[in-house]
């Protein structure tokens, strides 16, 4: 892609212009991003929610400027401008031959993070995701993301593939990108801005499953361009936590670094497409019921 190599100051400039372009032409999801604002702040006035929108519309055309120069950055780039601070956690998981699981978020710049992933921690980078419908552009998105090492894996089979690394002695980190929507039949229900949310319960089942260690990593923007992540452990020993507990913690992280700077949320995806179902309280005992038939009650 000839744009690739532009210098990122006229990167810049053309994604200032493509906000301008989000914000008179072309207001790309406005009724989306709206809803999800009205969802998750009433209080605000729409002048308020319109402001956000805003912001949220920059970070946008940010992250298509830096996406674009993703394509041909270097390594040593790569690393200066996207930083996990103590990655010495990982380190010492490695250590102790253990894989993870890092649960994280479409929040700042998450594609520099899959890219760069594989060259900050010593574990091999997994990444679990949902194929797009279209095949082409799922190789395309897949090879660039797995260009410095990250293995993409599809959500319909990373059994098999973890299964097979793990006889094979290799030590993942496991990234969950874990706040997309999820199926209706595997949700597991919660609350996040005071209402009632489904939410994907892929990571917590993948500790239980393959006993690894859940680490979340909250990413902040430095300045333009920049980004540093910092990782906390959810838990060291999965199988020990309760039912939920994973699940609890990592929405509860998740949900307050998104109030910290909430324009660097993506906004414009359907994050709440299901309706909190009339039975509530008989879908979370299902689920729960599910969780101990298959790991046992703790």
């Amino acid at each position: 892609m000839p744009f690739a190599h532009l210098p990122m100051p006229i990167l810049y400039g053309i994604s200032d212009f493509f906000y301008l372009i989000l914000l008179t032409f072309f207001p790309y999801r406005k009724e989306v991003i709206i809803r999800n604002l009205d969802r998750c702040y009433p209080e605000l006035s729409k002048k308020e929610k319109r402001k956000l929108m805003r912001k949220n519309y920059f970070h946008l055309s940010n992250i298509l400027a830096e996406g674009i120069k993703n394509l041909s950055i270097s390594k040593n780039r790569l690393q200066k401008r996207f930083v996990i601070d103590n990655v010495e956690i990982f380190d010492k998981f490695f250590e102790e031959g253990k894989s993870v699981i890092i649960a994280s978020s479409h929040y700042s710049n998450w594609e520099y993070l899959i890219t760069v992933q594989n060259l900050a921690i010593k574990q091999r980078a997994i990444g679990i995701g949902k194929p797009l419908s279209k095949k082409f552009m799922n190789r395309k998105i897949n090879a660039l993301r797995e260009r410095n090492g990250m293995k993409v894996v599809s959500a319909k089979n990373y059994k098999e593939e973890i299964t097979r690394r793990m006889e094979e002695g290799e030590l993942m980190a496991i990234l969950a990108l874990a706040d997309q929507a999820p199926s209706r039949k595997n949700a597991y229900w919660t609350k996040f801005y005071d209402k009632e949310t489904s939410w994907t319960f892929g990571p917590e089942y993948m500790a239980h499953q393959f006993d690894f260690p859940v680490v979340f990593l909250k990413t902040k923007r430095i300045k333009r361009g920049y980004y540093s992540s910092e990782a906390s452990i959810i838990t060291a020993e999965p199988t020990k936590e309760p039912y939920g507990s994973i699940t609890e913690t990592y929405v509860g992280l998740m949900e307050q670094q998104i109030k910290e700077k909430p324009e660097y949320w993506l906004w414009t995806h359907k994050r709440f497409r299901h309706e909190t179902p009339e039975n509530l309280d008989e879908v979370k005992q299902k689920h729960r019921e599910h969780f101990y038939k298959r790991f046992g009650k703790i």
